[in-house]
């Protein structure tokens, strides 16, 4: 029998098409769904609107938002905000009148962690200030808060910046950041559990300290398990996707430091070489990571270097930043996991 399409499996060929970023075939699925008579629901509009998002089409995402206010029937208080700040739609009345019904949801019931880590995502992004619904996401935080996720924790810090009571919020996220990489150190320190939060729990380290609410010991016990968890790599630990290299020994703390002042080149170079982490003279021309240029500095690094991190796409190489193609100028990167986190 011929599979006829349906509500699930158009939102599923959505959502493959968002994670692809082809937003031109996302609205193409969505126009046979109407079509087809097919209506749409809230997680089919998301998906589409996340496809338009990633590729900058925020006009079209716009559209499929007053799409989805107008068809769908499984629209939420916390789904409108969420739109809003993925497509940075800046209507003041609207912004107002999306977080006051949210204020009202979050005040008359217990909603789920996630539903109100995205809501603390949005009213960062957005620059909501509105004390009514910020107390009343806090609140909702204190009562659940071994519930959420990190990477809920790491929404919740991003969004936190503008709640008047963020001290005392960022001392809990932190404690409860905390609580979970002592966790992993304790009972489950594989380098797939650490892999699995790494970066969000960084993510709300740096989140911390942006709004200037960082504790030092946070910061210590997150480096010191990003020292564990880059050990593990260092020493060859599920690594089974990177070719094995013959490896130079060398002292972690030797410095072979080679600064000149150099002028425009066409070749790169090393200019300040360490142990564990190295400057590079990036030429115009050549292209950090991404193989759309033909001068490839990710070459250039494998060929002097030679450590596994230089072929981790997972840890971008070990490259801590880029440039773009038509500049020069210096790129910082790691010879080691230990440095990439350490950096």
């Amino acid at each position: 029998d011929k599979l006829l399409p349906d509500v699930i499996t158009c939102t599923s060929t959505i959502s493959a098409c968002e994670k692809g970023g082809e937003w031109q075939q996302a609205l193409g699925v969505l126009a046979a769904m109407r079509r087809l008579n097919l209506v749409p629901n809230i997680i089919t509009f998301s998906a589409a609107i996340s496809a338009c998002e990633v590729c900058g089409q925020l006009s079209r995402g716009g559209d499929l938002l007053w799409e989805a206010i107008t068809v769908a029937t499984d629209v939420s208080e916390a789904w409108l905000p969420w739109a809003l700040a993925k497509l940075r739609i800046l209507d003041l009345q609207l912004i107002h009148f999306a977080f006051a019904e949210a204020a009202v949801l979050l005040q008359a019931s217990k909603q789920a962690p996630e539903r109100v880590a995205l809501l603390w995502w949005a009213s960062g992004m957005l620059g909501v200030s509105n004390a009514l619904f910020l107390d009343a996401l806090a609140h909702q935080n204190r009562v659940q808060i071994s519930e959420l996720t990190v990477q809920d924790l790491l929404m919740t810090a991003w969004g936190a910046t503008t709640h008047t009571a963020r001290f005392t919020l960022y001392r809990t996220l932190q404690f409860e950041s905390s609580s979970r990489l002592q966790e992993i150190v304790k009972h489950d320190f594989s380098v797939g559990a650490w892999k699995h939060i790494k970066e969000d729990v960084l993510g709300v380290l740096w989140a911390c300290n942006f709004a200037g609410c960082m504790s030092q010991r946070f910061l210590e016990e997150v480096q010191h398990v990003m020292y564990q968890g880059g050990l593990s790599l260092d020493s060859g630990l599920d690594l089974r996707m990177v070719p094995e290299l013959p490896r130079r020994a060398y002292d972690e703390r030797e410095a072979l430091v080679r600064i000149e002042v150099f002028a425009m080149e066409s070749e790169p170079r090393v200019v300040l070489d360490f142990a564990d982490r190295a400057v590079l003279l990036k030429p115009p021309g050549w292209e950090v990571r991404n193989q759309a240029a033909s001068h490839q500095l990710v070459k250039y690094m494998q060929a002097v270097s030679q450590r596994p991190i230089a072929y981790d796409p997972k840890h971008r190489y070990g490259f801590l930043h880029r440039l773009d193609v038509p500049s020069s100028g210096l790129i910082l990167a790691a010879k080691s996991y230990q440095a990439f986190f350490n950096l």
